[in-house]
């Protein structure tokens, strides 16, 4: 290694070190904020809350296009929502060859500034795309 290489990686050790140093400082100035609940949802019951959710319709963006507005799609039980995607059953006046559930709150819930939690489990297979976005509540262009 020569020269120039060793005193590349001091500096930047020492910056990270510097950086790291003003981060703890500022930390310990900033005041704590006591954060207030305004929304929560814990999925108690048999249905989504229509007062907080709507059921994703298909639509021509290309994470929309598979969305569909079967209930065994989207289930409440204990506690939990589960969206599935499922290959298309046969029988189904349909031509995707798969459709998955989903849900959305615009119009129904948002928030301007905040701390959002999240608890969400997804399972893999090919071609899987899970989300979740946190979209604005007004047009844009």
């Amino acid at each position: 290694m020569n020269k120039k290489s060793i005193f590349i990686i001091c500096l930047l050790m020492l910056s990270f070190i510097s950086i790291s140093a003003v981060a703890q400082d500022y930390k310990k100035q900033r005041p704590q904020k006591e954060w207030r609940l305004v929304w929560k949802d814990e999925f108690k019951g048999k249905r989504l809350d229509p007062k907080s959710w709507k059921r994703c319709e298909a639509g021509g963006a290309d994470w929309m296009r598979h969305m569909s507005p079967l209930d065994s799609l989207c289930k409440v039980k204990n506690g939990v929502l589960e969206l599935w995607g499922v290959v298309t059953p046969e029988g189904l006046n349909e031509s995707r060859p798969y459709i998955t559930g989903g849900v959305y709150s615009e119009g129904l819930r948002s928030a301007k500034n905040g701390r959002f939690e999240i608890r969400a489990r997804f399972d893999c297979a090919q071609g899987f795309w899970p989300a979740i976005w946190l979209m604005p509540d007004v047009k844009t262009p």
